[in-house]
């Protein structure tokens, strides 16, 4: 804000708390608005998005007996590579192709993952095209991470922004409206999937087949919601490209610049300046721009700065590890419990079907508690000491279970259902806590920069990388609980030999 006396004139930034003309209430309500409708298009399209990712995953168990190590290597690997590949890419392309590339992907993997189901009922070809269903997999995790990594970046651009040029910032932007819608979507994702595959296999009785081709569908309405909802994202900024520099603050000798600006155009007019007009001080762009008063608009002044400093992409995914870490931390150790722990527990565990029925419920749970917590990111911002406890609590969650499933219910009064399913949802309430309240530390550590939108696509990598090594460290968790408790069918034999369960 500018002093009314030219011989005290000084600059200072304008507090966001600043009151709004009144010329402006009614373009508040209109954004407002408009905030809303976003926020519920990236929640579809969170819920979309991951939904076909459970479905693949429900589909492709059924489709490819005996090669579920093929079936975790397609499901992750596609993925985790656009992840890594991101600041690369993404700025030379819009939100709206990666949106749509997504999509295609996403039609294609239910095309054909449900014609290759067609295939196998016809005894003509059943054993024609085996690898369809890898396929089918792999382009799902491809549109998967492209997708969460494109409208991750989306959602922290239009928290971050201003929903109009000539306001600012609100208190629910600043809160991560999209991006905790983003990410409750995704937390609900995981029932959904779970329904639609139960719905139309048992209830409707489509089978495997017509239940992933009715699944095309949801590709329309992502396609559809993203193009008629947010279409217009890429008009409003451009994604910061790696050839940028890193973020620069303003410098003594910019206040001094700016002072003289305001000195020359000192005019008692000043006292009518608006809120909705002060200054704008973008860090990490090519120039910086003072809004002054209504008289001085018309000669805006830019002040061009050179104190850029480049950084490669490669450099800028290590720097990010404060984020990284946790999310990768979190991952690893839940999905190592659903990978392996899990499925070595039940009531009995020498019958499967109870092993399975535990499986089962666990999961129900976990989903539970990880829409919960992904639900939470309006409702306050983890620090960041915060979300690096998170993860490490739920690596004792997977020591927890992990030392129960070496015992069984007649020999261990922990080994009981109450307290296993609570923990089951205690896992999925740390993990969904950790994605959004990571991402949001992102959104508000980032918030003013030009490199928002590429952390939040970039860090995204970290839970493949998780999955991956959940799914390795799963498998021989699972052979040496089998181990223990003489159970078959383990598909890796535990490498320490004769830990025997005495009986």
């Amino acid at each position: 804000m500018v002093a009314s006396s030219g011989d005290s004139a000084r600059y200072e930034p304008v507090s966001l708390h600043a009151s709004v003309p009144s010329n402006t209430i009614a373009g508040c309500q209109n954004d407002e608005a408009k905030a809303r409708k976003r926020a519920a298009a990236f929640f579809c399209l969170g819920l979309l998005n991951n939904t076909s990712y459970v479905i693949m995953l429900a589909a492709a168990k059924s489709l490819s007996e005996g090669g579920t190590g093929l079936v975790y290597i397609a499901n992750i690997l596609p993925g985790i590579s656009v992840k890594l590949s991101a600041p690369y890419w993404f700025d030379r392309v819009t939100y709206q192709s990666r949106v749509s590339i997504a999509a295609a992907c996403m039609a294609m993997a239910f095309f054909i993952t449900g014609y290759s189901e067609r295939r196998l009922q016809d005894s003509n070809y059943s054993d024609s095209m085996p690898y369809l269903p890898f396929v089918g997999v792999a382009l799902v995790s491809f549109q998967c991470g492209l997708g969460e990594a494109t409208l991750l970046a989306a959602a922290g651009k239009c928290d971050s922004l201003r929903v109009s040029s000539n306001q600012p910032i609100n208190s629910q932007s600043a809160k991560g409206r999209c991006l905790t819608a983003w990410s409750s979507g995704t937390g609900a994702a995981g029932l959904t999937g779970y329904l639609w595959t139960v719905a139309g296999t048992q209830w409707l009785g489509f089978g495997v087949a017509w239940t992933i081709l009715s699944a095309l569908i949801l590709a329309v309405f992502y396609a559809l919601i993203f193009k008629i909802v947010l279409g217009d994202i890429d008009d409003e900024k451009y994604l910061a490209s790696y050839a940028l520099s890193r973020d620069i603050e303003l410098t003594d000798e910019l206040l001094l610049v700016a002072n003289a600006i305001e000195r020359s155009g000192a005019s008692a007019e000043r006292e009518s300046i608006h809120t909705s007009q002060a200054s704008l001080i973008t860090m990490g762009t090519a120039q910086e721009e003072i809004r002054a008063t209504d008289d001085l608009s018309d000669s805006r002044q830019q002040i061009e700065t050179n104190e850029f400093e480049t950084i490669s992409p490669f450099h800028f995914i290590l720097s990010l590890w404060p984020y990284t870490v946790p999310l990768f931390l979190v991952y690893a150790a839940e999905y190592a419990c659903q990978a392996g722990v899990w499925t070595a527990m039940g009531f009995p565990i020498e019958d499967s079907t109870k092993r399975n029925q535990f499986y089962q419920t666990s999961n129900w749970l976990y989903q539970t508690g990880v829409f919960v917590s992904r639900s939470s990111g309006t409702f306050l911002t983890l620090s960041p000491t915060t979300l690096w406890v998170l993860p490490l609590l739920q690596v004792l969650n997977l020591l927890f279970f992990s030392v129960i499933a070496l015992q069984s219910p007649q020999t261990s009064w922990l080994y009981n259902q109450p307290l296993l399913y609570a923990t089951s949802t205690w896992t999925g309430i740390l993990g969904g806590a950790v994605y959004v309240h990571g991402y949001k530390r992102i959104l508000v550590d980032f918030q003013g920069t030009s490199l928002t939108e590429m952390a939040l696509a970039t860090t995204s990598v970290a839970e493949g990388i998780g999955i991956l090594m959940a799914d390795i460290l799963g498998l021989f968790l699972q052979g040496c609980l089998y181990q223990v408790h003489h159970l078959d069918n383990a598909l890796v034999h535990c490498p320490i030999k004769g830990s025997r369960l005495r009986t």
